[in-house]
């Protein structure tokens, strides 16, 4: 698996357990799902948080643009309409994730510094998060709402 779709994952973990299941959880989560789903189910060599974490730190500047792609089931813009509402939809995610929190933790989820962002006076649109086609499946949540 690419390491962008990784990143997207470690980002968009969050997001659903916190949209659709109203549970705050970060990136330790996200790998502990990872993990199990690459490692153990995939049977993917050398999975671990270590690993996800070296891929986080490559992909982290820009992986809400790697979400807004899996939440476009992974299809390419190929219009400029369709490039401007991909861009907005992956700029709500990085505005999330800057200021997503966990009450225990100091930094965001995603870090302003690194990450990437559209132009100032680049035109975006209103974009809705359309979660209600995401479907996390049972053992995800789980995993994500399990305390280490």
């Amino acid at each position: 698996m690419h390491g962008g779709l990784i990143a997207a994952h470690v980002i968009l973990i969050p997001l659903v357990m916190h949209f659709q299941h109203s549970k705050s959880v970060g990136r330790t989560a996200a790998y502990r799902v990872l993990t199990e789903w690459l490692g153990a189910r995939n049977q993917m060599v050398g999975v671990n948080e270590r690993s996800l974490q070296r891929i986080w730190d490559k992909y982290q500047s820009v992986a809400h643009l790697w979400a807004a792609f899996v939440l476009s089931d992974e299809k390419l813009s190929t219009t400029a309409d369709e490039l401007v509402v991909f861009l907005s939809l992956a700029e709500g995610i990085r505005c999330w994730g800057e200021q997503y929190r966990l009450a225990h933790s100091g930094e965001p989820l995603l870090d302003g510094r690194v990450t990437w962002t559209v132009p100032a006076d680049f035109p975006l649109v209103g974009v809705e998060y359309d979660l209600d086609h995401v479907v996390m499946p049972d053992e995800w949540v789980r995993l994500a709402a399990a305390q280490n």
